[in-house]
C-alpha cells in the first residue's frame, strides 16, 4: 500500500480551525486551574478505556485486555514505530489471544449487528500496509489533527491484528494527537465515537465503497471538535457564579456546585460536584454501572478513587430517582440503567 490517498476538504480545514480555537481556550482554563495535566490524565483514563472497549462489537470478549496499562505507557511510544505498535498490541491482548503482538494470519471483517461493514484485504498485505502508513506518519507535514484522523481511517481499513484493532487504533490516535499537545490526547473523544457508532461505521463503509477517505476523516474530526467544545463549555459553566444559567452535559440536571474546585470524580464525602468534563460523580457511577452492570459498589469506588460509602449514597439516590434498578441477588445480580445516558454526546446529523 502506498501513502494514503486523501483529499483535504474545506470542511476538514474548518474543523481543524475550530478544534484549534476551542482547544486553546480550554487549555487556558486547564493551566489556570490548580489541577495539572497529570490530574486530568488520571481522571479521564477510565472514561477513555471504558468507551473504547464499549465501542467493540463483542466487548465481553475483551474483558481481560490491559488497555488502561497501555494508556499509562502512551508517552513512552513513538507513533511511527512498528515495533512500538506491536508491543502495544502485545501488552493489551496478551491474555486474550496467543497472536498478541503479531499481524493477523487470515482475512477478517468488520461487523455491526452481525452485518458486514467492511471485508479486509488479505492477511499477507497487513504488515506492508501498516509499514507504509507509519512511514507516511513520520514524513507527513500535515497538521497533527489531520494526521491522526487519516491514520485512524486507514487503520480501520487495514485491521492488521486478529482482535482489538479499534482499541489499538484509538490508542494510537491519542498518541498522534499528543504530538500537537499532550493534553488533547486525554480528552475522552472515545465516548463520542461510541455513542455515534452507527454513523462512524456508516462513514467507514462509504469511505471504502466509494474509495473516498473524506467521510470518515471528517466524521472523526467532528467527534473530536464536539468533545473539545463540550469540555470548554463545561469549564465556562464552572466559572459562572452560582445561579447563572450554565451549560450541562450531564444526564441529571442538578444545581452547579460552589466555588470549591473538585476533580472529575468529586469528593470522597459523596458530594455531587463536577469536574473537567462536566460529568458529576453520580453520573460517573451511573455510566460505570451501565458499562459494567455486574460491578459492586466497592469496585466502582476503586475505579473512581472515592469511598465505598460515597458510591453507596450515589446508588441510593439513583435508585430513588428510578434511574437504576438492581436485578437479582446482592452477590449474583446485576444493575440495569433505565435511562438513555448517552444522548448527551449525540452529534448533529452528518451530511
Amino acid at each position: 500500500m502506498a501513502a494514503p490517498d486523501y483529499l483535504i476538504t474545506s470542511r476538514c480545514v474548518n474543523l481543524v480551525a475550530q478544534i484549534s480555537t476551542d482547544f486553546g481556550r480550554w487549555l487556558a482554563f486547564l493551566e489556570s486551574d490548580s489541577n495539572d495535566l497529570a490530574d486530568f490524565k488520571e481522571q479521564q483514563m477510565p472514561l477513555k478505556v471504558l468507551a473504547s472497549v464499549g465501542f467493540e462489537e463483542q466487548p465481553k470478549q475483551l474483558q481481560k485486555i490491559r488497555l488502561e496499562d497501555a494508556y499509562k505507557k502512551l508517552m513512552e511510544w513513538r507513533f511511527d514505530s512498528e515495533n512500538d505498535l506491536k508491543n502495544a498490541h502485545q501488552l493489551i491482548c496478551a491474555a486474550v489471544t496467543p497472536s498478541a503482538g503479531s499481524y493477523r494470519a487470515t482475512g477478517m471483517g468488520v461487523y455491526r449487528n452481525n452485518k458486514l461493514v467492511h471485508m479486509t484485504a488479505p492477511a499477507g498485505q497487513a504488515g506492508k500496509s501498516v509499514r507504509a502508513l507509519l512511514t507516511w506518519l513520520e514524513q507527513s507535514d500535515e497538521h497533527p489533527l489531520l494526521k491522526a484522523a487519516i491514520f485512524l481511517q486507514q487503520f480501520e481499513f487495514i485491521q492488521p491484528f486478529s482482535v482489538a484493532n479499534g482499541c489499538v487504533g484509538r490508542l494510537w490516535f491519542s498518541l498522534i494527537l499528543a504530538e500537537w499537545h499532550p493534553a488533547i490526547a486525554w480528552l475522552s473523544f472515545e465516548e463520542a465515537f461510541k455513542v455515534n457508532k452507527d454513523e462512524y461505521l456508516d462513514c467507514l463503509r462509504r469511505s471504502i465503497s466509494d474509495n473516498d477517505r473524506v467521510p470518515l476523516v471528517e466524521f472523526i474530526l467532528q467527534c473530536l471538535q464536539l468533545t473539545i467544545s463540550r469540555t470548554l463549555e463545561d469549564e465556562k459553566g464552572k466559572a459562572r457564579p452560582y445561579g447563572e444559567e450554565t451549560y450541562s452535559a450531564t444526564l441529571i440536571n442538578e444545581p452547579p456546585g460552589g466555588s470549591d474546585k473538585s476533580s472529575l470524580f468529586g469528593s470522597v464525602n459523596g458530594s455531587d460536584k463536577t469536574g473537567y468534563s462536566g460529568v458529576s460523580t453520580r453520573n460517573m457511577v451511573l455510566r460505570l454501572l451501565n458499562e459494567q452492570p455486574e460491578w459492586s459498589a466497592a469496585r466502582v469506588a476503586e475505579v473512581l478513587n472515592i469511598s465505598s460509602r460515597a458510591v453507596e449514597k450515589h446508588i441510593s439516590k439513583l435508585k430513588e430517582k428510578g434511574l437504576l434498578i438492581r436485578k437479582g441477588s446482592a452477590r449474583g445480580g446485576y444493575w440495569r440503567v433505565t435511562s438513555e445516558i448517552e444522548e448527551q454526546l449525540s452529534l448533529p446529523e452528518w451530511r
